[in-house]
């Protein structure tokens, strides 16, 4: 449901060559029909997710990011 936002989104940006539009938590929230904390929460989750992966790949590929 909300990845089927997201890409639709970008999709239609892609083709009109304008960058993605943002949705904010609440409009998520709303759109799937959860407590914006819960949003939040996950986001939160899926951030730090995010974080330990472009550490392990810096170190992977021997950047230190300095």
């Amino acid at each position: 449901m909300l990845r089927h936002m997201v890409v639709e989104e970008g999709l239609a940006a892609m083709d009109t060559g304008r960058p993605p539009k943002t949705h904010t938590l609440k409009e998520i929230s709303e759109f799937i029909g959860v407590p914006i904390v819960a949003v939040h929460r996950v986001e939160k989750e899926a951030l730090k997710k995010l974080k330990k992966i472009m550490l392990r790949l810096e170190i992977k590929n021997g950047n230190s990011g300095i």
